[in-house]
């Protein structure tokens, strides 16, 4: 309860209480995981025998989590402190500032700094901003694209390598390749022994021999194994719809057979046979549905075993199941493979000189060079070990290969104490191996000589009927073949907190149904045609937020305040799946709904009205034949040239030439127009871009875009519109931009501020989706 005694369970006590060994906490959310983490750190300080503040670490993955932690820690601190009054933890709260509680990356920069003589770097070093860094790695691609066309060593298996793939500098290029190699680099210890690995993989004659020919065996026995949980789930669904199970027979047969025959093969170390049944695999059709069932019935029956069935089919396309793969693509894609890991490796030498020059290193080099640094300095390691009493990892899941290499070389093998969550593992696209979580966790116990695992699973933060409906999902989706892990007893989530008796339902599903209807005379037609189906979507949770909130539906119970209270916009969050896409559209409709709303996810910054006229000013000040942009310029609150003024200039043509470009059709009309006014209007706007175009060729962009947003009183403008603040606080965004730019554009000897790098910078970011 607020402001009295926390009362621990016994798995909390364990995990908080136990020394002298590694500790790994598995801990769902709302069991109080940063809770036990900032007790067990409060008191080792409390008891200064134990550690002092500059003997402990503490890392997180984000800033946020790591302020939360010191705030925790502190705050649990203070407490200890005016129970007991000890000028001891008194003296640890003053330490506590300078205690290492941070991101692994902060980290990393903060043993570097102290150690850069002897890890090679300049003290002053700076950490590269990412959009720098995207701009940076962009160009880098384009020198290496264009060197190695000029390499005859090279060109020819790159033509190979090209051909009839999409190197567009838009869209899904298939050059971004190399950048994203690149980057799953930054994850692996040591890339120089990938190369080495890949290089004898792209070399080998026959794929059947080869390391790649194993790892891709395994991953049909995963695909198989998956399959069959498909099919048999198919099998549940239909015996409970259909007397007997309808389908049960052509099930069997056709499918479950195969594919339990193919586990087997691979099993027995019979491979061969696994390939054959694969690539002989003949599906035959479901047979027609029980007249009872509806189509929507049987399609949900059959849906499981239809994805195994695909999945099934598509192992063959697999190269080791492909009997001719040898003969028809192995020596290309050997080829064709080197290529690659070729421009690969030139990438990363022009990437690290680049940075180098620039005296900048991005978080993947803090990374490895702490790494580096300990692994080849000895004495270093050695005096970190013995500096630091005990360490504690946060959100353990989402940790990678470099990282877990760094964690070795700092501890004694007895002061570890990790948090995690597999369950919560979202970070495999920045290379998270929550695998080695999961290996860790399968050697540790209860025995004295192994890491000692505590499983958190009492949830403080949710009603029991709500625990009940998330073990029983987690139960059916989360098994050892499909996802690692079992949700076992160990698993199952319990009720914490007794909560007060309300009424439910406690949880609500909702199926909107999209399915378009025959137009009746009732319809709306106008509003389906205009409303898509996100902000239908949106539309009926605004409304449910709504009857939510203030109202006398339920109440939540505030644990601060130790009271139950109405329900706030603030309790709320919506979860997606894919937020950037969609989250512009639910800000929009929630904002019309009078819902009060904050989201860090929405796009549309460069498509705000606001910006895109920004951006075709700039372009335009770059290029003035940007037919496009001038329009739009001109069109634009700017200028304020009006749509029959567009007609006009549009049809003016001279005696000489008929084909005119729209900048040539400005420039003539400025010259042998009929309508003066008009005339005159354009020929005052060319002098006004002309100034700004001289300004930003001798002085700051940012100055000049601060300057066009003054003299056109455009920022008044646009805060007088409806949603000013934030139309406002997008202009003030660009200005930033401009700044930005200009900082690590001109801390470069090689690099120019110009106007079209500008362009260009904004241009990477619009294409690399930095929105």
């Amino acid at each position: 309860m607020a402001g009295g005694k926390v009362k621990w369970t016994d798995s909390q006590i364990q995990a908080i209480e136990t020394t002298g060994r590694d500790v790994l906490v598995t801990a769902s959310a709302g069991t109080g995981k940063t809770a036990v983490l900032s007790e067990r750190c409060a008191q080792l300080l409390a008891d200064t025998k134990l550690a002092s503040a500059s003997e402990i670490v503490v890392l997180t993955f984000t800033e946020a989590a790591a302020e939360e932690m010191l705030s925790r820690i502190a705050e649990t601190l203070r407490k200890k402190f005016l129970a007991s009054r000890d000028v001891a933890i008194r003296h640890q709260l003053l330490l506590l500032d300078a205690a290492h509680i941070s991101t692994i990356h902060a980290f990393c920069k903060r043993i570097i700094t102290e150690n850069f003589h002897t890890a090679g770097v300049d003290p002053a070093f700076r950490i590269i901003d990412e959009d720098e860094k995207a701009l940076l790695k962009s160009q880098i691609l384009d020198e290496v694209v264009e060197e190695a066309w000029a390499d005859d060593a090279l060109s020819q298996g790159l033509d190979k390598l090209l051909y009839r793939r999409n190197v567009q500098s838009t869209g899904k290029s298939f050059l971004k390749t190399i950048i994203e190699a690149s980057s799953f680099l930054d994850s692996v210890a040591s890339a120089d022994d990938f190369f080495e690995r890949a290089q004898i993989l792209a070399e080998a004659t026959s794929l059947s021999v080869n390391a790649l020919a194993e790892k891709q065996k395994l991953i049909i026995l995963e695909k198989l194994q998956q399959c069959r949980s498909q099919v048999e789930y198919s099998m549940v669904l239909d015996a409970k719809a259909t007397e007997g199970g309808h389908w049960a027979g052509l099930l069997v047969d056709g499918l479950l057979a195969p594919i339990c025959k193919c586990i087997t093969f691979i099993e027995a170390g019979n491979f061969e046979l696994c390939a054959k049944v694969i690539r002989d695999f003949p599906w035959k059709r479901f047979t027609a549905k029980p007249k009872h069932l509806s189509k929507d019935e049987a399609d949900a029956i059959k849906m499981p075993a239809v994805r195994a069935i695909k999945i099934f089919k598509g192992l063959k396309d697999l190269a080791v199941v492909c009997d001719r793969y040898d003969e028809i693509v192995g020596v290309s894609a050997g080829l064709q493979t080197k290529v690659l890991i070729e421009l690969v490796k030139r990438f990363d030498r022009k990437y690290r000189q680049a940075k180098k020059e620039l005296n900048c290193l991005d978080f993947a080099d803090l990374e490895h060079k702490a790494l580096q640094l300990l692994s080849e300095n000895a004495a270093v390691a050695e005096s970190l070990r013995k500096r630091f009493k005990y360490i504690f990892v946060d959100e353990y899941q989402d940790i990678n290969a470099v990282q877990q290499a760094i964690l070795d070389k700092i501890q004694s093998g007895d002061n570890t104490f990790v948090v995690g969550d597999i369950k919560q593992s979202i970070y495999a696209f920045r290379q998270a191996k929550p695998g080695i979580f999961l290996d860790r966790l399968k050697g540790a116990g209860a025995g004295a000589d192994v890491p000692l695992r505590v499983d958190l699973s009492d949830n403080f933060r949710s009603r029991a009927q709500v625990l009940d409906f998330v073990n029983m999902v987690f139960a059916k989706i989360m098994t050892e073949g499909l996802s690692s892990i079992e949700y076992d007893e160990r698993s199952y989530l319990k009720a914490g907190f007794e909560y007060e008796p309300a009424g439910g339902p406690f949880v609500e599903m909702y199926i909107l149904d999209e399915e378009v209807r025959e137009k009746t005379e009732d319809d709306d037609i106008r509003f389906k045609g205009q409303v898509s189906a996100v902000q239908r979507q949106a539309s009926f949770i605004a409304e449910r937020i709504k009857r939510m909130v203030g109202g006398a539906e339920f109440k939540i119970y505030d644990k601060d305040a130790d009271i139950y209270r109405p329900v706030e916009y603030g309790d709320i969050v919506i979860l997606m799946r894919s937020p950037s896409n969609r989250a512009a559209e639910y800000v929009e409709v929630f904002e019309f709904a009078g819902i009060a709303v904050s989201s860090q996810n929405c796009s549309g910054y460069f498509e705000a009205t606001e910006i895109s006229d920004c951006l075709c000013l700039m372009k335009m000040l770059d290029n003035p034949r940007r037919d496009i942009e001038l329009a739009a310029v001109l069109r634009s609150p700017f200028f304020r040239v009006s749509d029959t003024q567009l007609a006009m200039i549009r049809k003016f043509e001279n005696k000489v030439e008929s084909k005119l470009s729209f900048y040539d059709r400005v420039a003539g009309f400025c010259e042998q127009g009929s309508d003066k006014e008009l005339r005159d209007k354009l020929c005052g706007i060319f002098e006004q871009l002309d100034t700004w175009r001289k300004l930003v060729r001798r002085g700051s962009i940012a100055d000049v875009l601060w300057r066009v947003l003054r003299d056109t009183g455009y920022l008044s403008f646009v805060s007088a519109l409806p949603n000013g603040k934030q139309r406002r606080a997008n202009l003030l965004k660009m200005h930033d931009r401009a700044i930005q730019f200009e900082g690590f554009a001109g801390g470069a000897a090689n690099q120019s501020t110009s106007l079209g790098r500008f362009v260009e910078f904004i241009e990477k970011l619009l294409e690399h989706d930095k929105d």
